[in-house]
């Protein structure tokens, strides 16, 4: 098993073994974890304790370190991160049949259990069931939220509209901000935290992780971005 300093934080989505039986993260709050096994039972417990236990081996997941929680949030509105937190714990329940918040030992509703309904019918359930409680909204429009939360995690959730008026990076894909981030971090002396270096360096970290170079915005841009986010860190 890997320790918790060999890999990213748990996300909702990350898939473990616990004992050899498959478990998906269904929640994660501060340090509490919330996993439900195969059969869709639900059992509490912390990072530390999950990522210290011998029974436990992460399975390598398809969720890409940019839908950690966190990435592309800075400086967006309160209300905007929790109106995005509200549809997650939707989509989660659409996705793996149980809400984040889940009690341990808690089963999905028939209509949400995996086993049982395919996830375009758990889509339709989802949109009769906000339409109920008073917040319409479109299959087509759910089934749209939950791929970008696939993708990107919660920060793909918030509204665009209010990302775009707010946000410092503007439109520059948040895992080169991300990593511009990392870069400027690294240059822990801040004589040598010069634009060069993090733009050199950005460029070797997205690289690293496979993430091709039309990602990449102009040196302009770079150096736009480099000056917008070194006042953040």
């Amino acid at each position: 098993m890997n320790t918790p300093r060999e890999r990213r934080r748990l996300a909702v989505g990350d898939r473990v073994r616990v004992d050899g039986v498959g478990h998906i993260v269904i929640g994660v709050s501060g340090t509490r974890v919330r996993l439900a096994d195969e059969a869709g039972t639900v059992q509490a417990t912390t990072v530390t304790e999950l990522l210290s236990d011998d029974r436990v081996e992460l399975i390598d997941t398809s969720v890409p370190e940019v839908a950690r929680p966190e990435v592309g949030l800075e400086g967006l509105p309160a209300g905007a991160v929790e109106e995005a937190s509200w549809w997650e714990a939707h989509i989660v329940e659409v996705v793996y049949g149980l809400p984040p918040d889940a009690p341990a030992g808690a089963r999905p509703k028939p209509q949400y259990d995996p086993e049982r309904t395919s996830l375009t019918a758990r889509e339709k359930a989802k949109a009769a069931e906000l339409a109920a409680a008073g917040r319409p909204v479109p299959i087509s429009t759910l089934k749209h939220r939950r791929q970008r939360w696939e993708t990107r995690g919660l920060a793909g959730l918030v509204d665009h509209r209010v990302a775009k008026r707010t946000s410092p990076t503007g439109r520059v894909d948040d895992r080169v901000v991300a990593a511009m981030r990392q870069a400027i971090e690294e240059a822990t002396d801040k004589s040598s935290r010069t634009a060069g270096f993090a733009i050199w360096r950005t460029r070797e970290i997205l690289t690293a992780v496979g993430i091709t170079a039309d990602v990449v915005p102009s040196q302009r841009t770079m150096y736009r971005l480099f000056g917008r986010v070194i006042t953040t860190v």
